[in-house]
């Protein structure tokens, strides 16, 4: 398949690497570890310039993947980027097109871990008393609203999926630990009778089939990043290499160096091409198994790519001082938060391509 870009997609391509660059960058991921604040603000700006809405509720997920892999250059995952995906591909399935201005401006932060929606709670009987609904996530400090995946009580719509946007009013956020001690956590625990008595319910249409062609969506979005996050890991390497200098010669012009730079960048250009050919699957179901195995060889080939310039930079690449340690670091959290549900899908599909 070719995937050689048009004029149009090249300037799109050309315009998300600008906009990414002026939303702050890298020194804007280095401020996560403080102050999740900052992100709103270069979320909004994502918004307001229009990226949160590409490729929404259209079959062609492409102009939104080559954004996305410039986001992942400058490893701008802004505020549940994947949740206002998710979110906004299943109102505009199920809600008639009717998606909410405040999703593809910005002005929404939804916190939404897309494992959590992917695996919907069982909500009990309003007179029956059950468990807490617990969401976890870095921007909740920060987010507008939650939202969750449930299965209806028997008073309302026994076995129904719904999803339930909460508002901020409705709950409060607590510290939860961090990822790879780098990204702070938080929770927020939610009653069953606050999701279903001041959220807003979406239940209209196939639910299932919706938050499942938006995950699948939100999958190749992820990919998408995680390529564009290893090539520009490798780049860095690759610049290092060129720069520093040992025995006289320039690092980079060891066949060791060599090696590992080329196998890396073998594996990231096979993710690259997955990817986009997941992004222009139009049927659901072709369209699952290729997210699913788009995503999990895309993180695979960012966390060798990570892994592979951290060594090309010696012992400074797991220092603060050198911007490659957080590819590495967000290698290991973006495998964490999607790595699991990738596999899972792809082993499904796996099974029932072979049934």
């Amino acid at each position: 398949m070719d995937f050689g870009l048009s004029t149009d997609r090249a300037d799109l391509v050309d315009w998300a690497r600008g906009l990414a660059a002026r939303a702050g960058g890298l020194d804007h991921v280095r401020g996560l570890r403080t102050d999740p604040a900052p992100a709103a603000t270069s979320y909004r700006a994502l918004g307001a310039a229009g990226l949160l809405g590409l490729g929404l509720g259209s079959g062609d997920q492409l102009d939104r993947a080559l954004a996305c892999e410039q986001l992942g250059a400058e490893l701008l995952w802004t505020p549940q980027f994947d949740s206002a995906i998710c979110t906004g591909e299943l109102l505009a399935a199920t809600e008639g097109g009717d998606v909410p201005a405040g999703l593809p401006d910005g002005s929404w932060i939804v916190a939404a871990p897309l494992h959590a929606l992917a695996h919907p709670v069982e909500l009990p009987p309003a007179d029956t008393a059950g468990p807490d609904v617990v969401v976890r996530s870095p921007w909740l400090p920060i987010a507008t609203h939650v939202a969750v995946a449930v299965w209806l009580p028997p008073d309302r719509h026994e076995g129904d999926l719904a999803v339930v946007l909460v508002p901020r009013a409705e709950w409060t956020a607590r510290p939860a630990g961090s990822y790879v001690d780098h990204l702070p956590v938080h929770e927020t625990r939610l009653p069953a009778a606050t999701l279903l008595d001041r959220g807003r319910v979406i239940d209209h249409g196939d639910v299932a089939a919706a938050l499942d062609v938006a995950t699948s969506r939100t999958l190749t979005a992820v990919a998408a990043f995680a390529v564009g996050a290893a090539r520009r890991a490798l780049e860095t390497a690759a610049r290092y290499a060129t720069d520093r200098v040992q025995f006289g010669r320039p690092i980079g012009s060891f066949q060791a160096q060599q090696h590992k730079l080329a196998d890396a960048l073998l594996h990231v250009r096979q993710a690259e091409q997955l990817v986009r050919a997941a992004a222009v699957r139009t049927d659901p179901a072709a369209h699952r198994l290729a997210s699913a195995a788009a995503a999990r060889l895309a993180l695979k080939a960012l966390r060798q790519a990570a892994y592979t310039a951290s060594i090309v930079h010696g012992g400074y690449g797991l220092t603060l001082e050198f911007d490659v340690h957080l590819y590495f670091v967000y290698a290991q959290i973006l495998d964490g938060c999607y790595g699991r549900l990738a596999s899972q899908r792809l082993a499904e599909e796996s099974r029932r391509e072979a049934s």
